[in-house]
């Protein structure tokens, strides 16, 4: 079932942009690409701004397992992740929240 929504999610993340601007998409009812659009743009910013919020609580030690319970080799895949690592996974969240 997980790999049937994902395949779906994916399909639509391919048709939608070239919808909203193409004239084949004009064919649909208006709420349908930009409904698709808004839902798309919630829930990246849901995964952006739940990375971020576990990030931060992770860093400040207010929940050492932050908000997932996952330790850091579990979350990095190493108990010592480089600082590359660090930035890049911030970084990621951060584009994700703004998205």
């Amino acid at each position: 079932m997980f790999t049937v929504l994902v395949f779906a999610m994916t399909a639509a993340g391919v048709v939608l942009p070239p919808a909203l601007v193409q004239g084949w998409g004009r064919r649909l009812p208006g709420w349908m690409p930009a409904g698709g659009a808004w839902f798309g743009c919630m829930l990246l910013c849901a995964r952006g701004f739940s990375g971020v919020a576990d990030s931060v609580v992770r860093a400040t030690g207010v929940l050492p397992h932050g908000l997932t319970g996952m330790t850091t080799e579990q979350v990095f895949g190493t108990a010592h992740p480089s600082t590359w690592a660090r930035v890049a996974s911030a970084a990621t969240d951060v584009l994700f929240a703004v998205e």
